[in-house]
């Protein structure tokens, strides 16, 4: 579900956590600008976070915190050295989505030729804004298109799990071949009781003569 403004994606960064430096933020829309009326700008929040990284997340380890009726979600790199931030305006939006925004911001990063632990404040700004900027813009949809994808993925385990309750009950899957499997049983059955009437009819017979 999309903000007001139809943006799900209002905010993107990427500091420093040894020193809580900020090195680049992008956003795509003024309506975080109301949290500073409530002293919660989210460039505020971005620097806090910075400075609880150090010691609440360990290298490589993502979290996801709400905040109002959105989130923030938060990866630390394989160092230690880099927090990605991005700011979603509803919980609904998918947490793996959003990792995978976060981690191509951090392939990024790491293709610059910037030393990022001497960089100062918002320093990668210019290299990286319209890239962050192209990065909100290209996941901003990416939603309905996890929905199907999931949906699609959820119907294939139910089907096999479906064939593996078929397969253990000795059925067929395909084409309605486990009804005719069932009617041909049903035959041999029938043929089966039969002849063996007709045997004990004979074996009756039999009997009857050689007594007579």
């Amino acid at each position: 579900m999309a903000s007001q403004n139809g943006k799900q994606l209002p905010f993107l960064a990427v500091g420093r956590v040894k020193d809580s430096k900020p090195l680049a933020m992008k956003r795509v829309t003024d309506e975080v600008d109301v949290e500073q009326q409530k002293g919660q700008a989210v460039e505020d929040i971005f620097k806090k976070l910075l400075g609880a990284a150090q010691t609440k997340l360990k290298p490589g380890q993502r979290t996801r915190l709400q905040w109002n009726d959105g989130s923030v979600c938060c990866m630390l790199d394989s160092t230690g050295l880099l927090l990605f931030c991005l700011l979603t305006s509803s919980m609904e939006y998918p947490e793996q989505v959003a990792f995978a925004l976060l981690q191509e911001l951090n392939t990024k990063v790491s293709e610059l030729n910037v030393d990022v632990e001497t960089a100062t404040e918002n320093g990668l700004d210019q290299e990286l804004g319209h890239k962050m900027e192209e990065l909100l813009a290209n996941y901003e949809h990416r939603t309905e298109a996890h929905r199907y994808t999931t949906s699609i993925m959820s119907n294939q385990r139910m089907s096999q799990k479906d064939a593996a309750f078929r397969g253990s009950q000795g059925g067929f899957q395909m084409d309605g071949r486990e009804v005719a499997q069932e009617d041909k049983m049903k035959r041999y059955l029938i043929i089966g009781g039969l002849v063996a009437c007709f045997l004990l009819l004979c074996y009756l017979m039999f009997f009857h003569t050689k007594s007579a």
